[in-house]
């Protein structure tokens, strides 16, 4: 975040803070090589930053305080957090403990439990509030493709076929067949329908 040389001034401001001199881990002095925990808020030693990396950045995400650029909602949290206030929560909070008690705790379950879970709401509300999280943009889906039209059903029988019995009648309605009645002679029928043909065409008759 700064030069190896000066710190920058927010740096300085966070390593001020209370409790912050120390790792609020292990106890050790972290005042030249400090490490932080953004999710808690908190100033951690180098050693303690490799257990805190094994957790995953769910649970707690790891900067060096020294070398790395936080980005501004980290520094928010950096400054509504510190090492004392974590404690002071821990010790009061409703599904707290004992700071001793809490600090006897492997520090592989130590932030596994319901208040360490409870204090990284408390910190994030703090920071929504002060810098809101930008919205995500919306997904970009493709447009469903357009259904085709249903088939258009046709009410069998409605419209004979060309050159079938009923279309035979030469372009009047066809009738009813009736078995009763006689069908007509043979010249007649030709009569009937010789003005509808062409020049070149012939209607085949069978027995």
């Amino acid at each position: 975040m700064g030069d190896v040389g000066e710190p920058l001034p927010v740096v300085q401001e966070i390593k001020q803070l209370a409790g912050n001199a120390r790792c609020v881990d292990c106890g050790a002095n972290c005042s030249t090589d400090p490490w932080v925990s953004v999710t808690h808020g908190t100033v951690i030693c180098i050693q303690c930053a490799g257990v805190h990396r094994s957790f995953g950045v769910h649970i707690s995400f790891v900067r060096s305080l020294m070398l790395d650029t936080l980005k501004e909602r980290e520094v928010v949290g950096m400054k509504y957090g510190g090492n004392e206030k974590l404690l002071v929560f821990i010790e009061a909070a409703e599904e707290g403990m004992a700071r001793n008690a809490w600090q006897e705790l492997p520090l592989a379950s130590r932030y596994h439990t319901p208040v360490a879970d409870r204090y990284r709401q408390h910190l994030r509300a703090l920071v929504d509030a002060t810098c809101p999280p930008k919205p995500q943009p919306p997904a970009l889906t493709a447009p469903l493709p357009t259904p085709p039209p249903p088939p258009q059903l046709r009410e069998t029988g409605t419209e004979p076929a060309a050159g079938s019995a009923a279309s035979t009648s030469c372009g009047r309605a066809a009738r009813s067949f009736d078995p009763a009645e006689p069908p007509l002679p043979l010249p007649q029928a030709a009569s009937a329908c010789s003005r509808f043909l062409r020049p070149g065409n012939s209607l085949t008759w069978s027995d």
